[in-house]
């Protein structure tokens, strides 16, 4: 839980129900596209991703959002990605230092490759967690 609700909702726009393309959309538009190893690594790249490492972007739509084009190496879900969001923007209820430290808690938990995540024993010891800011 963050704010009250989910960091990555994974609500798919077509089905109106959780889907697995919605999840990893709204994953991209907070961490960006994974890095091509990352993406290469995965058993189920071919369903989601186009083949080569080329990212693009086409414009905005007409609601004023910016539109990723399919590109190889692109998301391929079948569905647009939504803006991209910076989680200072998300987190509204801390300020000042207090902000500052719970986002690079956040960060730490919040990357591609779980080979870069804190450990949770590693977080136990966070300043944020442990108060010490």
């Amino acid at each position: 839980m963050f704010e009250g609700g989910h960091i990555f909702s994974g609500r798919d726009p077509e089905h109106q129900t959780y889907r697995s393309r919605a999840h990893l959309a709204s994953i991209i538009g907070l961490l960006g596209p994974p890095p091509p190893e990352f993406v290469a690594r995965g058993h189920l790249c071919a369903k989601f991703f186009s083949k080569q490492g080329l990212w693009s972007d086409c414009g905005t739509s007409r609601q004023g959002l910016r539109l990723t084009a399919l590109c190889p190496g692109e998301f391929d879900g079948g569905i647009p990605l939504n803006p991209p969001r910076a989680l200072e923007e998300m987190e509204t209820n801390l300020q000042g230092k207090d902000k500052e430290a719970f986002l690079c808690l956040m960060r730490k938990m919040l990357q591609w490759d779980p080979a870069r995540r804190s450990t949770a024993k590693e977080l136990l010891h966070d300043p944020w967690l442990k108060g010490q800011l």
